[in-house]
């Protein structure tokens, strides 16, 4: 601490913590410099005097002298299926504010949890695989720390998508990079006792990225000589049965060039009134 502008000499420095009284401080320099004893609001002041003249005091000036940072004790962890809740993890026993929360998904770098400063407590519902958790802490101008992490560890998730007759829709939930896929063509109609031909299946992985819209169209089986839902062929006939609906997966779009994976429909049954039947084959992939 600096005193200049002054007429006359010094002849000590006072100081106090918060509004209590001025504490006498042997220094007649014009600088001045301490080891704070304890956290709080610090006031430092000079008194000064010019010969006969009454003494006077400078203006003073604060010094906010912050506790240490303590990270504290996060709890939490443990074994969940997808799509279940972390539970509300809790931080406690530290000293500062809640800088924000950071979680790491497999061996992946650590991100931020965006929203979450000042924040003691966190939950949500992570995908499936290995996730961490921490908390970083601040107390004013001292160091920042992190609090011990906690570990969750989360099943494999599946979800099934039946026939709708209508377009559905996945995002790609955080953390996921890759999808194992098995995808069926629908069955062609049945015409009494003549079934129609099975559709066909397709099985894969692919890489998505978070956040990635994935447009779903699941095929459907005919009742009538029409094609069945998503690209089925209609029967020759009015007494047949249509073919079976394609079952596609699109990606950056619904348009049929944004296909990725498409597992074909079976083949319908086509009856004569002179009594023979024909019946479709097996989809393909």
């Amino acid at each position: 601490l600096t005193l200049s502008g002054h007429t006359g000499n010094i002849v000590k420095w006072q100081k106090r913590l918060g509004e209590g009284s001025w504490t006498d401080v042997s220094n007649t320099t014009t600088t001045h410099s301490e080891v704070i004893p304890s956290p709080g609001s610090w006031s430092f002041r000079a008194e000064v005097k010019s010969g006969s003249c009454d003494a006077a005091y400078s203006d003073h000036t604060v010094v906010v002298v912050s506790p240490t940072t303590v990270a504290g004790t996060l709890s939490g962890g443990g074994n969940i299926a997808c799509g279940a809740s972390t539970g509300s993890m809790t931080l406690s026993g530290h000293t500062g504010s809640v800088v924000t929360w950071q979680k790491q998904h497999n061996s992946g770098s650590w991100t931020d949890i965006a929203s979450t400063a000042g924040l003691t407590t966190y939950s949500e519902s992570p995908s499936s695989g290995t996730w961490k958790y921490r908390v970083k802490v601040r107390s004013g101008a001292c160091s920042e720390l992190t609090s011990n992490e906690v570990t969750y560890t989360v099943s494999a998730c599946t979800q099934t998508f039946s026939y709708t007759g209508s377009q559905q829709s996945w995002t790609v939930p955080d953390g996921v990079t890759s999808i194992q896929i098995e995808c069926w063509g629908a069955q062609g109609g049945t015409y009494g006792s003549n079934y129609g031909g099975n559709g066909g299946k397709v099985q894969g992985n692919m890489s998505v990225s978070s956040g990635e819209v994935l447009y779903i169209y699941v095929g459907g089986q005919p009742s009538s000589s029409s094609g069945g839902y998503n690209g089925g062929g209609s029967a020759y006939t009015g007494n047949g049965r249509g073919g079976g609906g394609a079952s596609d997966i699109r990606i950056g779009g619904t348009a049929l060039s944004n296909r990725v994976l498409v597992a074909g429909g079976g083949g319908g049954v086509v009856t004569s009134s002179t009594g023979w039947t024909m019946t479709g084959g097996v989809g393909g992939g």
